[in-house]
């Protein structure tokens, strides 16, 4: 009965070996490497030509692309700049607006606050309060954009500070209002934190004055935000 049991068990222990064997091996072997991110299963090397691409929704459409892979598409950031600072985006019709702000959305999420990128953002803001419709809606996705980058938006804090006090027409067209830019300011300076303290007067007198709650109600919480964190350490005589 041994004799015929034998054969078995020697199968038994050279399969659990060949499993062992198997499975050390494996450990041993390099591993597949961290798959690259992809939007909608496209590379962003498949996404960045489409930048330039004479189709705006296609423009429109790598735009919002690049920017959901954030920082790893620093690459991107001279494309987008052109796209946000072309004078051509102001004509009024939506691929035009859409090319513009998911251009500027984009530029923050990336979050590569240079002075260029900083720079494009606040003017856009600043020069197209109140031109057209879609010119508002780029200015509001301008701001977006400067919140976005949070502390390296602070070279940005006095045109802000200029939305955020800007005075509304006497009768002002839906595109003039400047109320939802005002917020957008607001919370902008909020997301800078201590960096804007500068525009803390002006947020102060907004949040006690303002006839629009939910801008006073923005400023409080920019005015909390900016006081929260403690102010950057002074040197001492004997630190110089």
């Amino acid at each position: 009965m041994t004799d015929m049991l034998a054969p078995a068990w020697r199968a038994l222990a050279l399969g659990g070996a060949c499993l062992i064997c198997g499975t050390t091996l494996a450990a041993l072997l390099p591993q597949d490497p961290v798959a690259e991110p992809r939007f909608k299963g496209e590379l962003l090397a498949a996404w960045l030509p489409r930048l330039v691409d004479l189709d705006p929704d296609t423009q429109a459409a790598a735009a919002f692309a690049v920017g959901r892979f954030g920082p790893d598409a620093i690459a991107a950031v001279p494309s987008l700049l052109r796209l946000l600072g072309s004078d051509e985006i102001t004509r009024d019709f939506q691929p035009a607006r859409a090319i513009a702000a998911e251009a500027a959305e984009a530029l923050g999420r990336i979050g590569s606050a240079t002075p260029d990128v900083v720079t494009t953002l606040a003017g856009r803001a600043q020069r197209e309060i109140g031109v057209t419709r879609v010119s508002h809606e780029i200015a509001r996705a301008a701001l977006r954009g400067i919140a976005a980058l949070g502390p390296g938006g602070a070279p940005s804090t006095e045109i802000l500070t200029k939305i955020l006090l800007r005075q509304m027409p006497r009768h002002p067209t839906p595109f003039q209002d400047v109320a939802p830019l005002q917020r957008e300011a607001a919370r902008a300076l909020g997301k800078i934190g201590p960096a804007a303290a500068a525009a803390l007067p002006s947020l102060e007198r907004v949040a006690a004055t303002s006839g629009d709650v939910l801008l006073a109600m923005t400023a409080r919480e920019a005015v909390g935000l900016i006081k929260s964190a403690p102010p950057p350490p002074t040197q001492t005589d004997e630190d110089r």
